[in-house]
């Protein structure tokens, strides 16, 4: 089953990165120099390998995220399967509430974890293109380039603003839930539903 998973979400992540590079195919771009070019100094050879280091970097973060996702929906079946005694009353409610927003912040998190790539390709190609032009290897308008560079920091800067406040939705609605758990619990005679996954998992980290 593990195994399944990891090729699951290698798939899943080779279609993100696949349709990352259609969609870059009209942003600005720089040849690629090889990190061997006798042309360059040593610190511009780090620059560039450390770029090139971040976008696998955060192609393992989209891994991350999509087993987050995973986990959410794993999570909303359980809950799902739940039976609770007279329907549960608020404390079902509050769970299918905890379950969507968890499954609000995993969405998030796989588009944010997209935009690191999606920035960490646009950091790519400027610093490419910035040591071409540093040391007359290529001439490129550095411009459009840069701009590309900013918009993708700010989009993921948005997209880190929103998973903050999802993710203070979530603790809002598991303090709820919990809450009403309580309340549940006290009037059917200490009845625990969730006895068997509090046992083997971890409902909210």
């Amino acid at each position: 089953m593990i195994t399944q998973r990891v090729h699951a979400i290698s798939l899943a992540t080779w279609v993100v990165m696949a349709l990352c590079v259609a969609a870059a195919a009209c942003a600005p771009r720089a040849a690629r120099i090889s990190l061997h070019d006798p042309r360059l100094p040593l610190d511009a050879r780090r620059w560039l390998a450390d770029a090139e280091d971040e976008v696998a970097i955060a192609a393992v973060g989209l891994d991350e995220a999509q087993i987050g996702m995973d986990e959410a929906r794993e999570f909303r079946r359980y809950a799902e399967s739940l039976r609770w005694p007279g329907g549960g009353s608020n404390a079902s409610q509050r769970l299918d509430r905890m379950v969507e927003e968890r499954l609000s912040l995993a969405r998030l998190e796989i588009d944010l974890a997209n935009q690191r790539i999606a920035l960490a390709r646009a950091n790519l190609v400027k610093a490419r293109a910035e040591t071409a032009v540093r040391h007359d290897i290529a001439d490129y308008n550095l411009e459009p380039i840069t701009a590309a560079s900013d918009e993708a920091r700010a989009r993921l800067d948005q997209l880190a603003q929103e998973v903050e406040h999802q993710r203070a939705a979530l603790d809002e609605a598991t303090s709820q839930f919990w809450e009403a758990y309580g309340a549940f619990a006290r009037s059917n005679n200490g009845n625990n539903v969730l006895w068997t996954w509090e046992e083997e998992h971890v409902i909210h980290h």
